[in-house]
């Protein structure tokens, strides 16, 4: 599936953004097949995970937020599944060697008029797919192998990073949603009204009887026409201010994934950190002000 919004631009080594946009004619049928023969049976769910939505009580806090679990994961496996379809027998299994370009110097010639030396890198191992999260690349360790590292890259197109969960000291509670986004340094918690919008318009949909299907005829360069547009979605959620945030560094020591398996553990610290306005929205009504006032308070 190319479509240049989707593949992570950092890693263009798999495919080619410079062809024409749009989703394949090979790869439209496959998906209209999926759908067409789509059963929500063939959806697989861990059975601890399913039970303990089963326990809780309809409306309450813990179903909201097991119920966006289980979607989570639904969206997970759909992505999943649609990548083993089209990919077939030729899914990958390692990671394949990527040779970077070279790269010519911006800086002035030289005095002496020698050209300058183009600057080169040695070949790397990379991920054999451009969909994929940043932090969600540990393919050897996933059950799905790559498949998976697609199917995050899928959740961070939808709900705007993975969904994960504060899973406390037992390492298999559920007290609260957060959402790991791409390219930053913090894991966020979603505020109670995030999650109950989210559940309120799941339920609109499904009272409605509304098809939700995506039009593959309408995509294009960079949009894609979803009726969960005009029916106004609380997705991709948003890091709203004034909220819990934890280090991404710092969450698996703070009890917080989905399943242990997905990222591998921080062995050191960075060596600089940078605050960003996408990270803590709080920075961007300072720097606003000042601005504005000349006067951080």
């Amino acid at each position: 599936m190319r479509l240049p919004q989707s593949a992570y631009r950092d890693n263009p080594h798999t495919i080619s953004l410079t062809e024409p946009p749009g989703l394949k004619p090979r790869v439209i049928d496959t998906l209209r097949e999926f759908e067409e023969k789509f059963s929500i049976n063939i959806l697989l769910f861990d059975a601890k995970t399913a039970q303990a939505y089963q326990n809780t009580t309809v409306g309450s806090k813990e179903f909201k937020i097991h119920l966006l679990e289980m979607i989570a994961i639904a969206c997970h496996n759909i992505a999943v599944l649609i990548y083993k379809e089209i990919k077939g027998s030729n899914i990958p299994t390692e990671r394949i060697w990527y040779q970077p370009p070279p790269i010519i110097s911006s800086l002035p010639p030289r005095l002496d008029g020698r050209p300058d030396e183009p600057e080169t890198f040695p070949p790397r191992l990379v991920l054999p797919t451009d969909f994929y999260h940043p932090f969600y690349q540990a393919m050897e360790q996933y059950p799905e192998g790559v498949a998976d590292v697609v199917g995050y890259r899928a959740e961070l197109r939808i709900f705007g990073g993975v969904v994960v969960f504060d899973r406390g000291e037992s390492g298999d509670e559920c007290k609260e949603a957060l959402i790991h986004p791409a390219k930053r340094r913090m894991i966020y918690q979603l505020h109670d009204h995030q999650i109950d919008e989210f559940v309120k318009f799941e339920s609109v949909k499904r009272d409605g009887d509304v098809n939700h299907s995506l039009n593959l005829d309408s995509v294009r360069a960079d949009t894609a026409v979803r009726d969960d547009e005009i029916l106004g979605s609380p997705l991709p959620f948003q890091n709203e201010r004034y909220h819990r945030r934890v280090d991404e560094r710092d969450a698996f020591n703070q009890h917080i994934f989905r399943n242990r398996y997905e990222r591998k553990w921080a062995t050191r610290a960075p060596l600089t950190y940078r605050r960003m306005g996408a990270d803590e929205p709080e920075l961007e009504d300072v720097m606003e002000r000042y601005r504005t006032t000349g006067k951080f308070e």
